[in-house]
Order: structure tokens, then sequence, then C-alpha cells
């Protein structure tokens, strides 16, 4: 609904269908602002302005030695299960946005603070084989989303990968948004 309010707002097409409040549908020949894709985020996390693909969003090394993003650390160690007891963010839970360098990909808090829904439903539906699937933005509806990323309580290796996923149908305070939108 936000994404379709600045669409409004800056005299674009919306980009969801609507009904009651609701999201039923898509208009994929849209401009207007949308969730990034699932493949879009990833790609952003993995891939933006690397020489190779990296495992996490700040590269591949499992030791933290400078605060790369707001996850689980010994200021959070009263508040979650499990915590990096030799790293410290210096926030006990969601910190201001941009409180940490942007990262390779000249993005924000893609890693840590919370994580994002992106536009993508969740299915355990596989893609037919022999297509070929050029900016998919899969299926128009579903009970669940696609959710990326770590966030503040993020603490296992699993969860800080960039390619860590989960999905929701109802919303979280561990989880928040970021907006895209095609240029051309």
């Amino acid at each position: 609904l936000y994404c379709n309010w600045l669409s409004g707002k800056e005299g674009f097409e919306p980009f969801y269908r609507v009904r009651r409040d609701v999201v039923v549908g898509f208009s994929p020949s849209s401009r207007g602002y949308r969730l990034p894709t699932e493949a879009e985020w990833e790609y952003a996390a993995k891939y933006a302005n690397k020489r190779r693909p990296s495992v996490f969003v700040w590269g591949n090394d499992y030791e933290l030695t400078k605060a790369l993003g707001n996850i689980a650390d010994k200021t959070a160690k009263d508040a979650v299960k499990t915590y990096l007891a030799d790293y410290n963010d210096g926030f006990k839970g969601i910190a201001p946005s941009g409180s940490f360098a942007d990262e390779p990909s000249g993005l924000f808090d893609m890693s840590g603070n919370v994580s994002e829904w992106v536009h993508d439903v969740y299915s355990l539906s596989i893609p037919i084989k022999s297509k070929v699937y050029l900016d998919f933005l899969g299926l128009p509806s579903g009970s669940e989303h696609v959710i990326k990323g770590s966030n503040y309580s993020s603490a296992s290796w699993s969860e800080l990968r960039a390619s860590f996923k989960e999905s929701s149908a109802v919303g979280r305070s561990d989880v928040g948004f970021r907006i895209a939108r095609y240029i051309n």
C-alpha cells in the first residue's frame, strides 16, 4: 500500500492491484514503486559491485573484526537466545537506518537491523524447466511472502548468509521493507 501511495504521489501507475486494502495482484508493466524481488534483493546482497559472489553481504569472512551490521551481539545478550559474543555493533535492538557504512552494493542495512519483505510470494512450485524467465515477478498472490536477510536477533551463520530466507503471512517487529522501481 505504501508503494502504491508513493507511486501516486510521484505520478506513476501503481504497481500493486488492491481490493479493500488487500493486495490481490500486480501490474508487471507498471514503473511504479514496489518491493524488490527475491532475485533482485539477493543480487544486491551477493553480487553487486563484487568480483565474485559472496556468502555474506559483507563478503566471505566468518570473522567479524568490525561492526558490519546490526546483528545479535554481546549488547543484545539479554534480549536474544543466542548471540555472537566476540561481536559488538553497539545496538541491543533496531538501530537507526544508515548507522553502518554502506555495503559494496552501495545500499545500507542489507545485513542485520531488520529482515525485509520482498515482492515474491512463497511457493513450493517448481518453475517449468524448459521456460526462460526474465525479470521474474513470481505468482500474483499467495498466503505468505518471502522475507530476506538477517536482523538484530540473528546470530547463526545460516541466518547471516545473503541467501537466507524465511516466509510469513503476518508482520513481525524484526521485519521491514525497502522499495524498488524500474527506471526505464
